[in-house]
């Protein structure tokens, strides 16, 4: 639109500001999500680059203005947003979510946390004796439990995935494996 702002932050990250949006956030989500969906069709469109055919996707976060909220503040939610289009598949379009914000904040607590029970060796070492059907032990299961100093023993379901997605598993698995 003639109005609108587009300015490029970083190699491949834009900022498009719409003016002139209804105060209603309905209306002004609506009118957002409409932009949105036609710079996705653009940039799909196919071409021709040094004679090879050639298209894109792009992946983006939508955070809708407040006078409660700061231009910069505005931006981290947006890039909150397009890095949760990414998660979500890549060529997404997210609106910014408070409650996608505080799993943001919650999952880098726990990656604070690991780290920290890493150094202070929190976890511990269970083994469960495994039977065949007639009750016989055949073997052992080796079982992780984080002894956290406030929340009490956690289950691996409570840190596993974290744990592996950061890549803190090997620590742990050093550790622990004694």
């Amino acid at each position: 639109r003639q109005f609108d702002l587009v300015g490029r932050l970083s190699g491949d990250e834009f900022v498009v500001m719409l003016d002139r949006l209804p105060d209603n956030l309905e209306l002004a989500a609506s009118q957002a999500s409409a932009v949105a969906d036609k710079l996705q069709q653009s940039l799909r469109r196919p071409y021709t680059l040094k004679g090879l055919p050639c298209s894109s996707t792009c992946s983006m976060g939508i955070s809708l203005f407040s006078a409660e909220h700061t231009v910069d503040e505005l931006l981290k939610y947006a890039d909150t947003a397009m890095y949760q289009a990414k998660e979500d598949g890549r060529d997404e379009v997210r609106f910014f979510d408070p409650a996608m914000q505080k799993a943001i904040e919650e999952r880098s607590a726990l990656e604070l946390d690991l780290r920290q029970a890493i150094r202070d060796e929190q976890f511990v070492l269970f083994y469960q004796v495994q039977t065949d059907s007639e009750g016989r032990a055949v073997g052992a299961e080796a079982l992780i439990r984080w002894n956290h100093p406030t929340k009490g023993l956690l289950s691996p379901a409570a840190f596993i995935t974290q744990a592996e997605e950061t890549r803190l598993i090997l620590p742990i698995d050093r550790k622990s494996v004694v």
